[in-house]
């Protein structure tokens, strides 16, 4: 604050005027609260008006994605109570995540001691030359919102992703836009007028990309508008649920090897708990009846003693106590202090982190080899020791073919287990979810993560001050499934079609009930005397194919349709003879334009191979449906002959038809597209090709 500076306004004293009255002295701090007075008052009602951040001319910016920065025009804001002029500014942004652009207004006391043009300038008076008031200098410049500088911020514009978010157009009236807004919030709610649909591109690593395309929407009656399409990554993160123990009967091949195929695509695996068998070598104790411990726990049984060629009785001669081989019995028995085999079978827990992922076969212990085989298509060739045996295995691992699939995430391949046991495997799978995306009046996009459950999970409901653009659901196999379900606005071109439509559905339920009412009066066969009268093909043979066509109850010949690709290279054009109808022959003088030859530089040229798509799929036996096409419109004259024949088109909206008659297919076909680049003058190096902002290499 300055010395001798006073000023005691305050708007809770509702003070509206300084009234001066003569024979008194002017206090400075009166001519202060003067000016506070008419500022506080312009402020009051240019706030009804607008908003802090609003523009009112210019002040547009537009974004760089090749050098990361966002220009923001030369403009007018609104802040405080003012108009404040900017100038052009280039800033650098990150190109993900949300971002706040707007204006940092500071605000500096300046004295003489700063300007000496606040002297007095006044020659041959007695205050020349000597200090007065000082000066209140605001400075408004664009910025970000994390920027470190002096003064406050006001955001203007709000990036997201490198995509500018538009509110609404600039001029901007607060308190229209707000009636305009409560006017549509109570008569029509949230919609979408155009675009705005979510697709899904790949998941890389814990990220599932999307991308959000441009369009415009109301959200509680204000209008979102984006220009062009928006990156969208989403965070992979299911929640887990543990499946313990779940069972699986070991039967192998003939080489002893099994593929166990999950319930579930394991997220991980904690444990494989299986019934292993192996032969160890023991020296007997040194003294009859001595107990050998073995060395695994969790024995389930011995199945044999060898000595040299001397063979043991299992309950006789020999018996498994607490984990030991018991020789307490009163037969026979090796000689102490001699060496001896005992093959017995034991349970071997296996935790998941041991499990390699890796293509091939590694072995964990032997002699149990495990292995995942979600990194591979087919298993490698690869040797491995089991028992000390090299065995040789690798595409030939399964003796069929239809053993010897290709394996997916679901699968593990076991071998050395014990034949009929039970192999139990804990692993955590990921549960099914549906997630719906919404944005609000402020343009931000949200995800609302739903229940997970494991075979219906609900749908999250949508909340009032939000908009739906679309649901995902997920079952953390296939690619996301998502249905962009938001409200759309209905042209009322499409409300008019389908009044018409409505309209024709009522003439063709009348027509359809007269026709069952005399199909049911009198029927086809009649008297040994078989009657069709060619209202549809119900009544023909359709063991056989047939060659002729019905076509509004008249039966014809067949027309033969043949569709071309529209995509070809070369067009193809009907049988054709030009003939002049009409000729200009006149003509006028020429001048050059531009003489010297003085050009622009040529933007290249990307072209797209192929670039449109169209394709048909016509299943039918009859010839009716293909005739039809061409035959709209039929007079009959008499039975067996046309004596006038039209042909109307009519132009409908296609993807309405196809959600009316059809069923939507789940994906479309895929097809391999090619874009060649060209127009590049000498010395121009291309550095970076981005196709739908992924980066690819040329060829």
């Amino acid at each position: 604050m300055l010395s001798g500076y006073h000023n005691k306004f305050n708007p809770d004293d509702h003070y509206e005027q300084v009234l001066f009255r003569s024979g008194k002295g002017l206090q400075t701090r009166e001519l202060n609260e003067l000016q506070s007075m008419q500022a506080h008052s312009l402020r009051r009602i240019s706030d009804v008006i607008f908003e802090d951040g609003n523009i009112s001319k210019g002040g547009q910016i537009t974004i760089d994605l090749d050098t990361s920065t966002a220009t923001a025009e030369e403009g007018d804001v609104y802040i405080r109570g003012q108009i404040r002029t900017l100038k052009e500014s280039t800033l650098n942004i990150p190109l993900i995540g949300k971002v706040l652009v707007g204006v940092w207004l500071e605000e500096t006391e300046i004295t003489e001691l700063d300007d000496k043009a606040l002297l007095n300038p006044a020659k041959q008076t007695r205050g020349y030359q000597e200090p007065g008031a000082g000066r209140l200098h605001a400075s408004a410049q664009w910025g970000l919102e994390h920027d470190k500088r002096k003064g406050d911020f006001y955001p203007v514009h709000e990036i997201q992703n490198g995509v500018v978010i538009v509110k609404s157009p600039p001029p901007q009236l607060d308190a229209v836009t707000a009636g305009l807004a409560r006017y549509d919030r109570e008569s029509n709610g949230s919609y979408i007028t155009s675009g705005y649909r979510l697709s899904y591109l790949h998941t890389k690593g814990k990220l599932q990309h999307y991308t959000f395309s441009e369009g415009k929407a109301h959200v509680e009656g204000y209008e979102i508008s984006r220009t062009s399409a928006t990156p969208l990554p989403l965070e992979v993160d299911p929640t887990l649920e543990t499946i313990n123990s779940e069972p699986h009967p070991f039967e192998p091949d003939s080489k002893g090897v099994m593929r166990i195929t999950l319930d579930h695509k394991p997220q991980h695996i904690k444990y494989i708990d299986i019934t292993a068998e192996k032969t160890v070598s023991l020296t007997h104790g040194a003294y009859s009846g001595v107990k050998d411990p073995l060395d695994d726990r969790s024995i389930l049984k011995i199945t044999r003693v060898m000595q040299g060629r001397t063979s043991y009785s299992i309950g006789k001669d020999v018996n498994l106590t607490k984990g030991t081989v018991d020789w307490s019995s009163l037969g026979k028995e090796p000689a102490p202090g001699s060496s001896y085999k005992v093959t017995y079978q034991y349970r071997k827990k296996i935790e998941g982190k041991a499990i390699p992922t890796k293509k091939g076969i590694q072995k964990i212990s032997d002699p149990v080899i495990i292995y995942r085989t979600a990194d591979s298509n087919r298993v490698n060739n690869t040797a491995t020791k089991i028992d000390g045996t090299s065995r040789f295995v690798g595409k030939q691992l399964f003796s069929t073919a239809a053993e010897n699939r290709q394996q997916d995430d679901t699968d593990l391949v076991i071998t050395g287990a014990v034949k009929g046991s039970l192999v139990l495997v804990d692993y955590e799978w990921a549960l099914p979810r549906v997630d719906i995306l919404t944005i609000d009046k402020d343009g931000e996009i949200r995800r609302i993560k739903g229940l997970s459950h494991a075979w219906k999970p609900p749908v999250p409901d949508v909340p009032n001050s939000q908009l739906l653009i679309a649901r995902i659901y997920q079952d953390w196999v296939n690619p996301p499934d998502v249905s962009n379900d938001g409200i759309r606005v209905v042209p009322m071109s499409d409300l008019e079609q389908m009044q018409d439509e409505i309209t024709d559905l009522y003439d063709l339920v009348a027509i359809e009930r007269l026709k069952t009412d005399a199909m049911t009066r009198d029927p086809a066969s009649k008297r040994g005397v078989f009657v069709d009268p060619f209202i549809d093909n119900d009544l023909r043979d359709e063991g056989i194919d047939q060659d002729a066509a019905i076509v509004d109850g008249v039966l014809m010949l067949p027309i033969e349709e043949e569709v071309i690709d529209s995509t070809l290279d070369k067009a193809q054009l009907l049988d054709c003879k030009s003939e002049t109808i009409l000729q200009q022959l006149g003509k006028t003088g020429d001048m050059k334009i531009n003489p010297y030859q003085a050009f622009e530089p040529l933007p290249v040229r990307v072209s797209l191979h192929p670039w449109i798509d169209n394709w048909s799929i016509v299943v039918t036996r009859w010839a009716s449906t293909v005739t039809r096409i061409f035959v709209r419109d039929i007079t009959i004259g008499g039975w067996g002959r046309l004596s006038r024949t039209t042909t109307s088109t009519t132009t409908r909206n296609s993807q309405r038809l196809l959600s009316r008659r059809f069923n939507r297919i789940a994906h479309l076909r895929r097809r391999t597209v090619a874009f060649s680049i060209e127009g590049f003058g000498p010395g121009e190096t291309l550095k970076t090709v981005r196709f739908d902002g992924v980066e690819v290499t040329a060829k």
